[in-house]
């Protein structure tokens, strides 16, 4: 018992202090909290060392050597045998350059391009992250005003069958009409026990992105649908802006330099190579010390016959080429189709957030019709009850609306790469 007093006293204490942020602040927290945006940031500075290495091979070497080199052996002669020993010791240094090797520079070209789509590959996580974020946090905030609204509706649920058991005892109803009211009010029950789930999913959702509890400061009964009716959605159809299309523009880019690289195989290579040593034999008599030894070479190559392997590579090459221009050109029709389609559900939404609030405003002038009624005597209390049932299921109606259009309105902005800390603000602007 003291166990469970003490974990209830616990949790009330986290919920007291949670502390209460903007949708920006609680996307600045998730990114120190998120490892999968450490992880990418990483992978794309590790790119720019292959960029460096790439660039190396342009550069010539330069190695210091020391060297033993064992060589012994008899030298027959006429008259007799001589024990040879030519071993010696090498100390020098050399330098090696390559002059023409086409595929070192498409190789170069790859890695830049590898640059640019690490670049891509972590803004658009940060892209990624910022759309749970702003699920997560809107998931809570309308999991919060469902679970409000779904306890008025019990209460009111509950008002109405306790008059109805009343009206039964004194026969002003009949048990029809009570049960009736009973199988509203566990519906309402229902609807409690489900929207507590909800807000306990989302609170987690959100805890998990952000690290910590915290409170959510907007409303989906203050949305202003001005805000969303004055966004340019002609600025919503540009399939190059959208991040899952240039990772394809620059796979395709890839692919280019990779058939080119591919085709170079068959044209000569051109490497230089100097060395400056000294070399010290073990026995003089018949080898004296040789110093500042120069040794250069010039080498040519020419490939002349690989077995078919070369051809087969560079016809690969072209292949996957092919493939993903192939590749590209349907992620731009799969895009084009998503944006048209959440252009049409955005405006959709609008008109049904409005109409919903003009249904609320409806509804509510209604009750106070009945309320009215009801302190004249023309109404009796069942039709007052009834009256502000509607009002619960109407305003609940009008915040599911209110929620899709926000929603809908963020899906745009993720087609077009757009989320950002300067959308977010911009955003709650929409929130009276």
């Amino acid at each position: 018992m003291k166990t469970k007093i003490l974990l209830s006293a616990l949790l009330a204490s986290n919920l007291a202090f949670a502390q209460s942020v903007s949708l920006s602040q609680a996307y600045e927290m998730a990114l120190e909290n998120n490892n999968e945006l450490k992880m990418t940031m990483y992978n794309s500075i590790a790119s720019q060392e292959r960029l460096t290495q790439a660039t190396a091979m342009f550069l010539p070497t330069i190695n210091a050597e020391a060297a033993y080199v064992g060589e012994k052996y008899d030298r027959m002669d006429r008259r007799r045998v001589s024990k040879i020993n030519e071993s010696y010791k090498k100390v020098g240094v050399s330098l090696s350059q390559s002059i023409f090797r086409p595929a070192i520079w498409y190789q170069r070209n790859q890695e830049e391009i590898r640059v640019r789509g690490n670049e891509l590959m972590y803004e658009n996580t940060k892209q990624e992250l910022a759309k749970r974020v702003v699920e997560a946090y809107f998931n809570y905030t309308f999991a919060s005003e469902t679970l409000a609204l779904a306890q008025s509706y019990e209460e009111a649920n509950r008002a109405k069958y306790n008059q109805m058991q009343k009206s039964l005892e004194f026969g002003l109803v009949n048990k029809m009409d009570m049960l009736e009211s009973k199988v509203r009010l566990d519906e309402a029950l229902l609807g409690v026990n489900k929207a507590k789930l909800n807000i306990e999913v989302a609170k987690l959702e959100l805890v998990k992105l952000v690290g910590q509890e915290i409170e959510v400061k907007d409303s989906f009964s203050n949305i202003d649908t001005e805000f969303f009716k004055k966004v340019n959605l002609s600025n919503f159809s540009d399939v190059a802006r959208n991040f899952k299309f240039q990772d394809s523009v620059l796979a395709v880019e890839i692919s280019e330099q990779e058939y080119k690289k591919r085709k170079s195989e068959h044209l000569p290579t051109l490497d230089f190579s100097i060395s400056y040593a000294n070399l010290y034999y073990i026995d003089n008599d018949y080898s004296g010390d040789r110093r500042r030894k120069l040794d250069t070479m010039l080498r040519f190559t020419l490939p002349l016959y690989t077995g078919g392997a070369t051809s087969s590579r560079v016809e690969e090459g072209k292949l996957l080429r092919l493939a993903s221009i192939e590749q590209q050109k349907d992620i731009q029709k799969e895009i084009e189709i998503s944006q048209k389609r959440a252009i049409n559900n955005y405006l959709n939404y609008i008109d049904e957030c409005e109409l919903m609030k003009r249904s609320l405003e409806n509804a509510e002038l209604y009750v106070k019709s009945i309320e009215r009624g009801y302190e004249e005597g023309l109404k009796d209390v069942v039709n007052l009850f009834d009256a502000r049932a509607r009002v619960f299921k109407t305003r609940n109606e009008a915040l599911t609306a209110s929620y899709n259009l926000v929603l809908s309105y963020l899906e745009l902005q993720w087609l077009n790469s757009n989320i950002s800390v300067d959308m977010m603000r911009d955003l709650q602007r929409a929130f009276k």
